[in-house]
């Protein structure tokens, strides 16, 4: 192929299908126009010129061609060189979709990954504020019994740790003023019980005082009743010491068979 003057050599054939041989015994050949397409004579045309560079081309056929064209200088005085490298636009195009798809797989992946690695740090910090924020919620309407997992030893747990005992201090100072308030509600009742016992004897004083009294039974009668109302008892009685000292008579009762005020009782 001479691509200067567009001429190629062809190889003749005889009668018998075998090359064509002259009397010295060369091969026959003879001179043909080249048969190239016009697109692919302008590329040939500018590297003939001396110029580099890159192309498209269709071949007379159809077929879609990719090209890059340079003048390569050899040492020595000899012509330079015309280089012409083609590939078919279709297999370059398919190395491209198939390096175009790996590319997109992975960019997705490596989006995947980033996707997982951002949520997974985000619930790593984003999961101990929340349960710190419920877990105030349930503080603000009394509830001292939670408690935060610390998961970890960074600055979040940290924040955990000091949250919980926060939290049990609280409720070591409730329990106290719990127990305080217990305390003192039961000095409380206690002093109630002492001032109605002092209101009843008062009471019964006041109506001893009061009552028109004639006699020293009617006197014995009478603060012998005051007394069982005032403690509430079911019986009671006031004995009289005989002038011995060692004995005594049951002289005034109330829930006592009257057959026994006469007993003589042995002093205590």
């Amino acid at each position: 192929y001479n691509y200067s003057t567009m001429k190629k050599q062809v190889l003749l054939y005889d009668a018998q299908g075998k090359i064509a041989m002259d009397e010295q015994h060369n091969e026959r050949t003879q001179e043909q126009p080249l048969d190239i397409a016009p697109s692919l004579q302008q590329i040939i045309g500018k590297v003939m010129a001396g110029e580099a560079g890159e192309g498209e081309y269709q071949d007379l056929s159809g077929e879609a061609y990719l090209c890059a064209y340079r003048q390569v200088m050899l040492p020595g005085a000899s012509e330079p060189w015309r280089l012409v490298v083609v590939q078919k636009k279709s297999a370059a195009m398919a190395f491209m979709n198939a390096s175009r798809l790996k590319s997109s797989f992975a960019v997705l992946f490596v989006l995947g990954l980033a996707v997982f690695v951002v949520g997974w740090f985000s619930r790593r910090i984003t999961r101990p504020l929340i349960e710190m924020v419920r877990a105030t919620e349930r503080i603000k309407v009394g509830d001292l019994a939670v408690h935060i997992p610390a998961h970890s030893d960074n600055e979040i747990g940290m924040l955990a740790s000091d949250f919980n005992q926060m939290v049990e201090e609280l409720r070591q100072h409730r329990d106290h003023l719990n127990l305080l308030v217990e305390q003192r509600t039961g000095e409380l009742a206690t002093a109630h019980q002492k001032l109605l016992l002092r209101e009843r004897q008062y009471s019964a004083i006041t109506a001893l005082l009061v009552q028109p009294v004639n006699k020293t039974q009617d006197i014995f009668e009478t603060i012998l009743h005051n007394a069982v109302q005032l403690l509430g008892a079911v019986c009671g009685y006031i004995g009289m010491y005989e002038n011995n000292g060692l004995s005594y008579y049951i002289r005034y009762a109330i829930g006592i068979d009257k057959a026994r005020f006469r007993e003589e009782k042995p002093a205590q």
